[in-house]
């Protein structure tokens, strides 16, 4: 699912965002200097959000499936004090 989303946030990139919301993804027929601009804040905020979420993901992965330290099993243990 996670990859799912990435894929579709990477696509979303392409296209510049708007500011209100429900946000709109858009790409005009011709760029000139605000909507090269308001291209690349979106690529930025797009991959800073990715990024964001992958780190957020792999932490928690990390705590749920940590795997623990085995204890030192001894055959004779309870014997030995």
């Amino acid at each position: 699912m996670n990859i799912k989303w990435d894929e579709h946030t990477n696509k979303l990139s392409n296209f510049i965002k708007t500011k209100s919301r429900p946000h709109i993804f858009y790409l005009p027929k011709k760029h000139n200097n605000t909507t090269q601009h308001l291209l690349d804040s979106t690529k930025l905020q797009l991959t800073a959000q990715i990024q964001s979420r992958r780190k957020k993901f792999d932490e928690i992965i990390d705590t749920k499936y940590r795997i623990k330290p085995r204890k030192e099993f001894h055959k004779y243990a309870r014997y030995e004090s």
